[in-house]
C-alpha cells in the first residue's frame, strides 16, 4: 500500500508538472537558446517570468565547469554556452510587457586555483567569481578586488564574500 501510494503521489505530481507547463506563456519569438539543458531552462525562465505569477526566485544549473584536464577548452565551450543563454534570456525579457526588474547572479560551485593542481586544472580553490547583471546593480563590484598578495595557507586567492554574504547582498537589491 505504501509503494502504491508513492507511485499515485508521484504520477499526480507529473501530471501537475506538465499542467503548469502547458498554463506558461509561449516563450518569446526568435530566441537563439543555446541547446541542451540550459537552453530549456533559460526558456522555462522566461515563460515564467512572462506568466506574471513568477517565484521570486528562479535558480538554472549549467554544470561541466569541475575540469581536471583540457581546462581552456572545456571552459570555452561553456563559457560560451552560458553567454548564449545569457544573451537569449535578455533577448528574451526585452520581449517581455510589465516584467519585473531582474537580478542575474551566475556563481561557481567552487573556487579557482591560481595555479593548476595536480590534474592540470585550476577547480578547488578558495575564492571564485561571480557575474552579476540586470536592473538594479549598486555597484561595479560587490566585494573587494583579491589582493595577489595576501594568499590563503594553499596559495589560493582569499574571497572577501562568503557565498551567504554574496547571496544575501544580491537578494537586498529587489
Amino acid at each position: 500500500p505504501v509503494l502504491k501510494r508513492l507511485i499515485e503521489m508521484e504520477l499526480a505530481g507529473a501530471r501537475e508538472l506538465e499542467r503548469l507547463r502547458q498554463a506558461l506563456p509561449s516563450p518569446p519569438i526568435g530566441l537563439d537558446l543555446p541547446s541542451g539543458s540550459f537552453g530549456r531552462q533559460v526558456e522555462i525562465a522566461l515563460r515564467l517570468i512572462g506568466s506574471g505569477v513568477c517565484p521570486p526566485v528562479l535558480t538554472l544549473a549549467q554544470g561541466g565547469y569541475d575540469t581536471h584536464h583540457n581546462q581552456k577548452i572545456r571552459h570555452d565551450r561553456q563559457l560560451r554556452q552560458l553567454a548564449a543563454g545569457l544573451t537569449a534570456f535578455e533577448a528574451g525579457l526585452q520581449q517581455l510587457r510589465n516584467r519585473p526588474d531582474i537580478t542575474i547572479l551566475a556563481v561557481s560551485e567552487f573556487g579557482r586555483r591560481l595555479q593548476e593542481n595536480g590534474s592540470r586544472g585550476t577547480d578547488h580553490g578558495s575564492a571564485s567569481v561571480a557575474l552579476i547583471m540586470g536592473d538594479r546593480i549598486p555597484s561595479q563590484f560587490l566585494g573587494s578586488y583579491p589582493n595577489l598578495e595576501t594568499l590563503d595557507a594553499r596559495g589560493d586567492l582569499r574571497p572577501s564574500l562568503t557565498p551567504p554574504e554574496l547571496y544575501e547582498k544580491v537578494l537586498s537589491l529587489r
